[in-house]
Formats: C-alpha cells, structure tokens, sequence
C-alpha cells in the first residue's frame, strides 16, 4: 500500500526481533532498524557478558571440583568446563581417554578437551 513501509530484523542468537512500521515520506525503514538493533545489540552483548563471568570460576564441595571459563567462540564467547572432578575422579580425562585412547597427565591439563556449557532456560542451569 502506498505511504505504509515496514521492516522486520532478526537476531537469532540473542533472540531479538525489530518491527518498523512507517508511514508518510520516506521508505527507508530498513536503516532506522539497523540503527536500533545496532544500540540493543551492544546492550545485549555487555550483559551476556557480564552473565557470563558470573559463572566463570572454581567450585570445590568435598572431593567434588568443577572449573568455568569464558572461552573465545567464533565472533563471540562461550562457557566451557577447563575441569570436572566428582569423588576425586577427573571426568574430563576420561572423556578424553574416550575420545583419544590415551590419557593426559595431570601436568598437561591443557591438551584435555573443554566441553561446551549450553544454558538450559533455568536461571544458573547448564548442561
């Protein structure tokens, strides 16, 4: 119709969505979508990562220890376990003997595989 425009931009990752409508001179709805998310992205980003550090950290119960780190993904960032010990036992390593035949020492904690941390929709839930 003549005089309405609209604009719909999306942002999956943060799950974000602008709707522009407009009506009168001037079409160009698309920038004025640009320019909104490009102030609410940036929102978005400082507080994911402000989340994310506070998760970051060592938590130790008995013989139980797990270990977070923020860790660079692509263009963005990530959760991942550095260290998982449950009654003593490393987990990671065994995953790691699973995935390579061999275990890493305990000195080389660096050659073991971080496992990605995926939020489940519960406030302080990852799996």
């Amino acid at each position: 119709m003549p005089g309405y425009y609209s604009n719909v931009a999306l942002v999956p990752d943060l799950s974000l969505g602008i709707v522009v409508l407009r009506t009168g001179v001037g079409s160009d709805t698309a920038n004025i979508a640009l320019d909104i998310l490009a102030i609410i992205h940036l929102f978005f980003l400082d507080r994911k990562t402000s989340l994310l550090r506070q998760y970051t950290g060592i938590w130790v119960n008995g013989k139980d220890l797990a270990e977070v780190q923020i860790f660079p993904f692509l263009s963005s960032q990530a959760l991942v376990m550095k260290r998982l010990l449950i009654n003593g036992v490393d987990i990671l390593a065994l995953g790691n003997e699973l995935l390579t035949g061999k275990i890493p020492p305990p000195s080389a904690p660096e050659t073991r595989h971080n496992i990605p941390l995926w939020y489940t929709g519960q406030m302080g839930e990852f799996r």
